[in-house]
């Protein structure tokens, strides 16, 4: 494998030297597509989380909405992320196309949201397909990707993302968690920096742990039964807790 510092061009090397073994790449070296939107909290946790990510042995891509564009151009992307290779830029990923529309292709096998920001995570739990960055992960979605993101927070005192300026009202706490709730019903993997390891860690395994803050978000969008399937883990906590909740939990 090439140790160049381009994505790009270690992406484009490493498929040729993997050609006609497409299963073989894919297991090896799977592909991701990290999609980045600006917010105003919570970008320098989201970029740090990229840069983790190209320490692993991933075909990392990147797609950028409009603002995120707009406030960094790409040659600063490049140096926050340390990915070059573009989804929506012109050729070589120099320059960026405006108006690209959007489409999730086949071979990307996992997608990657470093920064959940509130109206990402509006859009997402309505299901609202309007937009460039929820259409590509409702896509992702509906067609068994594994679509992880980072999550807005972790508890009444623990932010997952470190928002020292910023301090959520209760009300708004609660309605976070309850649209967080909904993400996670629908498959999405949410993550806090520490989880970030064991997700890449799993790549490649259908094993899923379920552990106590995933119960508290089920517990506040109003699910009562918790599927656990064949090879997934429910921690000793979140089992507790999902009987002190009243949820049920079925073996699959």
């Amino acid at each position: 494998m090439l140790t160049a510092s381009s994505t790009l061009a270690v992406r484009t090397a490493t498929e040729l030297l993997y050609r006609g073994r497409e299963a073989e790449l894919d297991k090896q070296y799977p592909r991701m597509l990290v999609l980045l939107t600006h917010h105003w909290m919570g970008m320098e946790q989201g970029f740090s989380a990229v840069r983790k990510l190209g320490e692993r042995k991933l075909r990392l891509q990147l797609w950028a909405d409009h603002e995120a564009r707009a406030t960094y151009g790409a040659g600063e992307l490049v140096q926050r992320t340390g990915i070059d290779d573009f989804v929506n830029s012109g050729p070589a990923g120099r320059a960026w196309r405006s108006g690209s529309v959007p489409t999730l292709d086949t071979n990307i096998q996992y997608l990657f949201v470093p920064v959940l920001s509130l109206s990402l995570l509006s859009q997402l739990s309505r299901l609202d397909d309007e937009h460039h960055m929820t259409r590509l992960i409702l896509q992702g979605l509906c067609s068994g990707r594994k679509v992880a993101a980072l999550n807005i927070e972790t508890g009444d005192n623990t932010p997952s993302q470190d928002f020292t300026t910023y301090s959520m009202p209760s009300a708004m706490r609660h309605e976070v968690r309850q649209m967080l709730g909904s993400l996670r019903s629908y498959g999405m993997t949410l993550l806090d920096a520490n989880g970030l390891d064991h997700w890449i860690t799993d790549i490649g395994s259908s094993k899923q742990i379920i552990t106590g803050d995933d119960v508290k978000a089920v517990f506040a969008s109003g699910v009562t039964v918790i599927k656990l399937h064949k090879g997934s883990i429910l921690t000793p906590l979140a089992r507790d807790m999902a009987g002190d909740y009243g949820i049920k939990v079925l073996e699959m």
